[in-house]
């Protein structure tokens, strides 16, 4: 899990060749984002301008311990979660008429009420409270409605959020659940969805205590349906409850739920509660989930078999001369990030002892674009050393009665070339048969049937 505690303000990270990204604002104070030297604008304009580049199509916005800042931060980000313009705020209003009001409070020594009375009486006259206000409330806050920012992002949105995510974060956390669909996980936010009191501020210091009070000035109220219950804060669509070491970037259990959501339901089976087997051992082999950790073994068994692949299996030329050992490795990190993102399974055929590989199998969608939730499409091959002690029927029949057991999936279609006899003859000793509902070029698509 990337760190969230000792990185910036600001960050954005495009996880797993952009099926994802992670989009870290810790702030939307202007004033803390400048003493550290960050341009808050031309970061969100990167920031999505390399989201789009890269087409990830599912954000996850982490705004846990952002405490506010700037309300134009908050609208400004939202505008590129949104297709159309969109009302933001409803309303700023205040109560206080007179100056007696803050007799007690500094409010006549800030710096904002000093340039606000400045701007409505330029000779120094301390003008009508409420004109100050007014003008506060015409130039400081914009209750047209919100236009889009390009370019936008329309994936899905998750946001994370936490006890301390309030201001300005929370009202932008209310609007992206209402307007962009967002989906909340961690603990309840810190601030109401109707709004909250901010803008200004003024302190009021008791005498004999000492004890200083910031008072809101302003009370805010966002754009959202009228029956919105008072008081209620945003609430997550997946609760976490951090444990002792939640601060640690090795046990941030919330980023660890979104992915895993993701994951869940990105995947083109739309399995959300199947978890896919890790392990199935026989006497003669060891299936696993192929990852860049067998690069060599697997390496080894590919370029040992590479005409028996390319002539019995027609491979066609691959893999092809000077295919080097880098090259594997970064087709077994894909295997790898699909099996993570539940869009594929691939596993490595080892001895029992996994000081050899035997081979790989390959699980995918039936047909590019099919997204039924019930059928998968089965490819395998095995070294040509093993052919003469029939592993592959042995890998065959084990994996076919593995998927009937401890898989969903109704239909699986296995994938023969045309010209693999061998295969054709396991296939039909299997008791399978060619279905006419699924058309590969070259092969034949036996059908199992649950």
């Amino acid at each position: 899990d990337p760190p969230r505690d000792d990185g910036p303000a600001l960050s954005l990270n495009v996880l797993a060749d952009g099926y994802a990204a992670l989009l870290t604002i810790k702030t939307f104070s202007e004033s803390a984002l400048l003493a550290a030297d960050l341009d808050y604008e031309a970061f969100l304009e990167r920031s999505f301008q390399r989201i789009a580049e890269q087409d990830v199509r599912h954000l996850i916005l982490d705004l846990r311990d952002n405490e506010g800042g700037d309300d134009d931060f908050g609208t400004m980000l939202f505008a590129y979660l949104i297709s159309e313009p969109t009302a933001y705020y409803a309303s700023h209003t205040f109560r206080a008429r007179d100056y007696a009001d803050f007799a007690a409070t500094d409010l006549l020594e800030s710096p904002v009420f000093q340039d606000f009375a400045q701007r409505i009486d330029p000779t120094g006259a301390r003008p009508p409270l409420t004109d100050v206000f007014d003008e506060m409330v015409r130039l400081g806050w914009d209750h047209d409605l919100t236009p889009p920012r390009e370019p936008g992002f329309g994936g899905s949105l998750s946001i994370l959020m936490n006890g301390f995510t309030g201001s300005t974060a929370a009202e932008l956390v209310t609007m992206a659940e209402l307007h962009a669909g967002a989906t909340l996980i961690g603990e309840e936010a810190a601030g109401a969805k109707v709004g909250c009191s901010g803008g200004l501020f003024t302190t009021l210091t008791l005498p004999h205590s000492g004890m200083s009070f910031r008072i809101p000035v302003f009370q805010y109220r966002n754009a959202v349906p009228a029956d919105t219950p008072v008081g209620q804060c945003p609430q997550p669509d997946h609760r976490v409850i951090p444990g002792i070491n939640h601060q640690s970037s090795d046990d941030d259990s919330t980023l660890r739920l979104a992915l895993e959501l993701l994951i869940r339901e990105g995947s083109p089976w739309n399995l959300p509660s199947f978890e896919p087997p890790l392990l199935l051992e026989t006497a003669r082999m060891r299936l696993e989930p192929l990852a860049p950790r067998h690069v060599e073994l697997d390496y080894a068994a590919l370029m040992g078999s590479r005409e028996h692949l390319q002539r019995t299996l027609r491979w066609g030329s691959w893999p092809p001369d000077g295919f080097t050992l880098e090259e594997n490795r970064g087709d077994l990190q894909k295997h790898w990030r699909e099996f993570e993102q539940r869009v594929g399974f691939a596993y490595t055929v080892l001895t029992p002892d996994r000081q050899r590989c035997l081979g790989c199998i390959y699980l995918t969608p039936i047909a590019p674009g099919d997204f039924e939730n019930n059928r998968a499409l089965l490819a395998y091959w095995v070294i040509e050393d093993e052919l003469a002690t029939d592993l592959d029927r042995h890998l065959l029949d084990e994996v076919m009665t593995w998927l009937e057991r401890d898989w969903p999936f109704e239909v699986v279609g296995l994938l023969v070339h045309d010209d693999n006899a061998r295969g054709a003859v396991l296939a039909r000793g299997r008791g399978l048969e060619v279905g006419a509902d699924v058309d590969v070029p070259d092969n034949q698509v036996y059908r199992w049937v649950r």
